[in-house]
C-alpha cells in the first residue's frame, strides 16, 4: 500500500510549512546542508485502541532506522520518490507501507495491539520481559508485573528491577535500588521527568509507583544521559499512562496489604482526558474502625498506614502540541496506640499514648511537548515536589484534677522547586542534537523539634539549609554505518553558602560490527549535590535530604559490554564490565554536630567493580531470564578501607515464567524467581552502655525509654549468611464480556530459608531478625 500527503488511513499524515531553522540556529554554532532530494520525516507511534504513545518502536526508512523516544517521538529524513516505511514493536502488529517524499511530513502511526485481534487469529510472537536499549540501559516490561511473585498481594516494578545485575536491594524485603555500588540515595527517581525524594512504602517493603498505572519503566546503571544529574550512581525512570482520548476503562485490585483503584478516560474526546489512581492500606482502616464502633481506642501491635494518589490530564492542543498536568500525593507511617485506664471513682483516669513514624511526599507538575519547524521537539516542564519526615509521640491524659494534650516529636522537610526545557533536533540522516536548560531551588530543614501542649505549637532548632542548581547539556548522537556515537557534556553550578562548578562528561560508543553482535563503551562523570541522612542507624529508612557542604561527591565509571542476538531462537546475552570510582563521599560521625555546624564529619573515597551476565530467552510458551554478578564495592574513611555495606561479591537472579494455557479468552502462566548471592556486610554493635534518660529527649519522656544504648560501629564487622530465596506465582487471567479478571496467588521464601533482616545483641548473644518467613500472598484484579 502507498500513502502520501494526502492520504489518510490507519496513520494520518499532516503536512507542515516550512520554517526557517532559527532555533537550531540559536542552540549550535553551527548548521549542516542537506541535498534538496530530502525532506524532513516526523511524527509519533501510538495505541490504535488507548491512543497512548508507544516508546522503543524501530521505524526502518530505506535502510536506516530510527527509534521512537520515551513520549513516542521520532525523527527522519526521506528521500525525494518512494519510501518504504516499516514499523515494528513488541506486542503490535507491523505496519510495512510506501511514502512518497515530495515535501516535509508530520505522521501519526498507529499500531494495533496484538492482544486487541480477532478472535480467530491466533497470536504467535512473542513479547520480551525487557529492552535492552544499549550499555547499562534496560525498559521492563510492565504487562509481565502480572505473571511474577507478589509481596503481601502488591505488584512492584522495583522488585523487577533488582533482579538485574548490578543492582541490590540492600535488606532483605527492601525497594530500595543501590546500583553498582551506590546507596538508594544516589539513585535518581523520575515520575515523568520529576524528581522525588524518597521511593518506598511501608517503609521500605514496596514502592510508591502503582503498577496499575504505568506506562513504561526505565533503568540506568551506565551510559547515563546527560538529561540526567545531580545523583551518582544511575536512575530509575517511571513514565505513567496517558489516559485514553476514546474510551473510558478502570480497574480494581484487592490484596491482602490494601486496595487499588484507577480510572481513565475521555474529558473530551480526542481532545482532553484523565487519568486517576487511589492505593490504600487495609490493616489500620479495620483497626480504627473497630475503635470507632467500640468507642475506645484498642491496644495492639503497631500498624502501618499508607495511601498515595495519582493525578493526571492530558490536553492535545492539536497534533503537534500537548499539554499535561500531573499530580501525586502519598503519606506513610508506622503508629502504635495504647490505652491506660481506670474507671474507680476514687481514682479515675485515663491516659492515651500515640507514636507516629513516617513521611508524606508530594508532587505536581505542570509539562507541555511541542514540534518547533520541521525537525525539533520541545519538552517544558515546571515542577514542585516536597517530603517530610515526622516522629511523633502523642500523649493525652485525662483524670478529675488535670487534663492534658501533649504531642512531641522531630521533623524534617525538603521543598524543591524546578523548570526544566529540553530539545531534540534532528539535523540529517546522521547527527541529532539534544540539549536543554535545568534549574532548581531546594530548601532543607533537617531534624527540628516539635513540642505542642493543650494546643500550643512551638518549633526549636530549626536550621535552614539552600541549595540552587542549574545546569546546561548538550549531547550529539552520531549514526554512520554500524556505528553509533552518543557524546554529552553537562555543567552545572550549585550554590550553598558559596558557588561550585561542576562538568559531567558522557560518551557511549556502539557498533553493531556483525549483524546481531555488538560491542559498546561508555564512559560516565557525575555528581551529586544532596546527600541523604539515616541517623548512622544501618537498619533505619527515616531519611532526609541536606546539600553537600563544602566537596561536590564525584563518580567516574567506565563501561565495556558484548551483546549477541540469536534472532532465530529468541536469544540475547550480554556480558558487561565495569570500574567505577567514587570520591568526597561523607561519613557522618555526629548528625547534630553536622547538621547545627558542619562539623564531625569525614570526607572518603570508594570503589566498586565487576563483571555482569544477562540472558533473556523467550520461545514459544517460556520466558527466562537470568542475571549474574561478580563484583566488589569498598569505602575507604580514615585511611581505613572496608566492604561497602550492599558488597554481594556473587549474585544470581533467575526468572522463569511458562505459559500452561494460553487462548483468547484464557491464560493461565506459572512463575518463578530464585536468588542467591553472598550475606552482606553488617554493622553488629559490641558495646552497650547505659540509658541516662536525659530530659534533652526529642521525646520528651526519658523514661520510656530506659533500655541500654548500643554503640553501632561506623564500618562493617561481620558478614550475613549467604542469602537464598525462592518464590512462585500461579496467574489465571480470563477474558469477559466487559473486561479481564485476574488471580494471583505467590507464595514468597518457598523453602523457609532463614534470610536474617537485622542482628541484634540480647542477653543470650546476638539473634537474627528474619523479615519474610514462608509468606503466601494473593490478589485479584479485575480491568475494563
Amino acid at each position: 500500500m502507498e500513502y502520501s500527503p494526502d492520504t489518510q488511513n490507519v496513520i494520518m499524515i499532516l503536512q507542515l510549512h516550512n520554517k526557517p531553522l532559527n532555533i537550531l540556529l540559536f542552540l549550535c554554532s553551527f548548521t549542516l546542508l542537506h541535498a534538496q532530494e530530502d525532506y524532513y520525516f516526523s511524527g509519533y507511534v501510538k495505541n490504535l485502541v488507548s491512543k497512548d504513545v508507544i516508546s522503543d518502536a524501530v521505524i526502518k526508512i530505506g535502510e536506516v532506522y530510527v527509534v521512537s523516544n520515551d513520549k513516542g517521538f521520532f525523527s527522519g529524513l526521506l528521500k525525494e520518490g518512494s519510501n518504504r516505511i516499516e514499523i515494528t514493536c513488541l506486542g503490535y502488529t507491523p505496519i510495512d507501507t510506501t511514502i512518497i517524499g515530495r515535501d516535509n511530513i508530520f505522521i501519526e502511526f498507529e499500531l494495533v495491539p496484538t492482544s486487541y485481534l480477532l478472535e480467530e487469529v491466533v497470536v504467535t510472537n512473542k513479547k520480551q520481559s525487557l529492552i535492552h536499549r544499549g550499555l547499562g540501559n534496560f525498559v521492563i516490561d510492565v504487562s509481565q508485573l502480572r505473571k511474577t511473585p507478589l509481596f503481601l498481594g502488591e505488584r512492584d516494578i522495583v522488585k523487577s528491577m533488582q533482579l538485574l545485575p548490578g543492582i541490590s536491594s540492600g535488606m532483605e524485603g527492601s525497594s530500595q535500588l543501590n546500583i553498582r555500588g551506590g546507596t538508594n540515595d544516589q539513585t535518581l527517581f523520575l515520575i515523568d521527568n520529576v524528581p522525588v525524594y524518597l521511593q518506598n512504602h511501608a517503609f521500605g517493603l514496596f514502592s510508591i509507583f502503582n503498577s496499575d498505572i504505568i506506562r513504561q519503566a526505565e533503568v540506568y546503571k551506565s551510559g547515563i544521559p546527560a538529561i540526567h544529574g545531580n545523583h551518582l550512581s544511575g536512575g530509575a525512570s517511571i513514565r505513567l499512562k496517558n489516559g485514553n482520548m476514546t474510551e473510558h476503562s478502570g480497574s480494581l485490585s484487592i490484596g491482602p496489604l490494601a486496595g487499588s483503584i484507577s480510572a481513565n478516560g475521555p474529558i473530551v474526546k480526542n481532545k482532553l482526558s484523565y487519568l486517576f489512581s487511589v492505593r490504600k492500606s487495609f490493616l489500620d482502616l479495620v483497626f480504627d474502625g473497630i475503635s470507632y464502633i467500640k468507642g475506645e481506642v484498642q491496644t495492639g501491635a503497631p500498624l502501618i498506614n499508607f495511601y498515595d494518589v495519582n493525578a493526571k490530564i492530558t490536553l492535545r492542543v492539536n497534533s503537534q502540541n500537548r499539554l499535561s498536568m500531573i499530580y501525586y500525593t502519598g503519606l506513610d507511617y508506622f503508629y502504635n496506640h495504647s490505652k491506660v485506664q481506670n474507671r474507680e471513682e476514687e481514682n479515675e483516669f485515663v491516659y492515651t499514648f500515640k507514636d507516629k513514624l513516617g513521611w508524606k511526599n508530594n508532587l505536581f507538575s505542570l509539562q507541555s511537548e511541542s514540534i518547533v519547524g520541521k525537525n525539533i521537539l520541545l519538552n517544558n516542564s515546571f515542577y514542585i515536589t516536597s517530603l517530610g519526615n515526622m516522629d511523633i509521640q502523642h500523649f493525652k491524659m485525662e483524670d478529675p484534677n488535670t487534663t492534658g494534650n501533649i504531642k512531641n516529636g522531630v521533623l524534617s522537610d525538603l521543598i524543591n522547586i524546578g523548570g526544566k526545557s529540553d530539545f531534540e533536533i534532528t539535523t540529517n540522516r546522521h547527527l541529532t542534537f539534544k540539549t536543554g536548560i535545568h534549574g532548581a531551588y531546594q530548601l532543607f530543614k533537617p531534624n527540628y523539634i516539635l513540642k505542642e501542649r493543650d494546643g500550643v505549637t512551638n518549633y526549636f532548632n530549626i536550621n535552614k539549609l539552600s541549595l540552587q542548581s542549574y545546569s546546561m547539556y548538550l549531547t550529539t548522537i552520531y549514526l554512520y554505518d554500524k556505528w553509533k556515537i552518543s557524546a554529552g557534556l553537562r555543567s552545572s553550578i550549585y550554590k550553598t553558602h558559596n558557588f561550585h562548578f561542576a562538568l559531567e562528561p558522557r560518551l557511549k560508543i556502539e557498533n553493531n560490527f556483525i549483524d546481531g553482535e555488538m560491542i559498546m563503551l561508555s564512559y560516565d562523570r557525575t555528581t551529586q549535590p544532596t546527600i541523604s541522612v539515616n541517623e548512622m542507624n544501618y537498619n533505619s529508612l527515616f531519611d532526609f535530604w541536606i546539600p553537600f557542604k563544602d566537596k561536590l561527591p564525584i563518580a567516574n565509571q567506565l563501561s565495556l559490554g558484548y551483546k549477541k542476538l540469536f534472532y532465530e531462537h529468541n536469544l540475547s546475552v550480554s556480558l558487561e564490565a565495569f570500574s567505577k570510582k567514587f570520591k568526597n563521599l561523607v561519613l557522618i560521625e555526629n548528625i547534630d554536630a553536622y547538621l547545627e555546624n558542619m562539623e564531625s564529619f569525614n570526607l572518603g573515597t570508594g570503589s566498586a567493580k565487576g563483571v555482569e551476565l544477562m540472558i533473556d530467552y523467550t520461545p514459544a510458551n517460556w520466558s527466562f531470564m537470568a542475571a549474574y554478578s561478580l563484583s566488589k564495592t569498598t569505602r575507604t574513611f580514615n585511611n581505613k578501607t572496608y566492604p561497602f555495606k550492599y558488597d554481594t561479591p556473587h549474585a544470581l537472579s533467575l526468572y522463569i515464567n511458562y505459559d500452561l494455557l494460553s487462548t483468547v479468552r484464557r491464560r493461565n502462566s506459572l512463575s518463578t524467581n530464585i536468588q542467591i548471592k553472598s550475606g552482606l556486610p553488617y554493622f553488629v554493635p559490641t558495646i552497650k552502655y547505659p540509658n541516662m534518660g536525659l530530659p534533652s529527649d526529642p521525646s520528651g519522656y526519658p523514661y520510656f525509654d530506659s533500655e541500654d544504648l548500643y554503640y553501632v560501629p561506623f564500618e562493617p564487622n561481620t558478614r550475613l549468611n549467604n542469602y537464598f530465596r525462592w518464590d512462585v506465582n500461579f496467574t489465571m487471567e480470563k477474558k469477559t464480556k466487559k473486561g479481564i479478571r485476574t488471580w494471583q496467588f505467590s507464595i514468597l521464601n518457598m523453602t523457609a530459608h532463614k534470610n536474617p533482616y537485622s542482628i541484634y545483641l540480647t542477653e543470650d548473644g546476638y539473634k537474627a531478625f528474619q523479615l519474610i518467613p514462608i509468606l503466601p500472598s494473593i490478589s485479584f484484579t479485575y480491568e475494563k
